[in-house]
């Protein structure tokens, strides 16, 4: 069936957001006289969400409540500073425009907090977006769940053999599976390409071009 709605993960996939992200991590373990991470480590955090983010960037594992307040303090130092080196990866925006003109309906679902990924995603992209969704505890579960992109295509009114989903990390390849979609995973985020090359994607691209002529193929199946 032909693509009508493309839903992709937004941090490393839409948004280079990791300066930001190893910014506010850091300033957390200064903050609480903790050592500093590197950015190749903070980096292979990613994917899960701010609470195993934390978790992963303190010496060891912590209990609920301390994990808690680590998160509630992280929580603030990252609003102050998510918007001061983000932005679309370069192609990102052309590539969106090109399915806005093609009918496709894009959406991003994050396990990044709901309020941070709609306020990043609508600043970053704006209209070129038709939908965003975030982490919502007890409303929306965190990927590699399917329920968000099943709640996005009945929003859209589309079904799993009309969607693609795109993401740059094992957690959006096992999601992507998890809901019966086409996968594909890009290289230029969170995850190196011989990482991604071992998670056997349906399709691995290196730029946003790649990944337009894989769906423009698609508008006409």
């Amino acid at each position: 069936m032909s693509v009508r709605a493309v839903l992709f993960d937004l941090d490393g996939t839409l948004l280079d957001t990791l300066q930001d992200l190893v910014d506010s991590v850091n300033e957390l373990l200064e903050k609480n006289g903790l050592p500093q991470r590197s950015f190749a480590e903070i980096r292979s955090y990613m994917g899960n969400g701010a609470a195993e983010l934390v978790q992963c960037a303190l010496p060891q594992r912590v209990g609920e409540a301390e994990l808690e307040e680590y998160l509630r303090q992280y929580r603030e130092i990252y609003a102050k500073n998510m918007e001061r080196h983000t932005g679309p990866y370069p192609g990102i925006p052309e590539m969106l425009q090109k399915m806005k003109d093609a009918g496709i309906k894009t959406g991003v679902i994050s396990n990044k907090p709901d309020w941070a990924t709609r306020k990043l995603s609508g600043k970053a992209l704006g209209t070129l977006l038709d939908a965003a969704v975030g982490d919502r505890p007890g409303e929306v579960r965190r990927k590699p769940d399917p329920q968000p992109l099943e709640l996005m295509m009945e929003q859209f009114g589309v079904s799993p053999q009309e969607t693609i989903y795109v993401g740059d990390s094992e957690v959006d390849i096992e999601t992507a599976r998890n809901a019966g979609l086409e996968g594909i995973a890009v290289s230029w985020g969170f995850r190196d390409r011989p990482f991604l090359e071992a998670e056997r994607p349906d399709h691995l691209v290196d730029t946003p071009d790649q990944l337009w002529e894989l769906i423009a193929a698609r508008l006409n199946s």
